[in-house]
């Protein structure tokens, strides 16, 4: 799975969406590229809840969070 953003994907997913909250104006693309940005810099944390209780899923995320934080 590639985590490279997809500069011509994002683009055209900005210019097509649309909303359903009356009076709501959807940022322009060159809106979109002049907002502030700072890049993701922790690794992603992945659960598969397939197998697990909610309650077993998020002790299983709260500590992935305190060991990638140092807690």
């Amino acid at each position: 799975m590639s985590t490279e953003p997809n500069k011509s994907e994002h683009r055209h997913r900005v210019g097509t969406r649309s909303t359903d909250v009356p009076n709501l104006k959807l940022p322009t693309w060159e809106q979109v590229q002049s907002r502030e940005y700072h890049p993701w810099e922790s690794e992603c944390i992945v659960i598969d809840t397939a197998q697990k209780t909610v309650l077993t899923a998020v002790q299983q995320l709260m500590s992935a969070l305190r060991e990638q934080n140092n807690i």
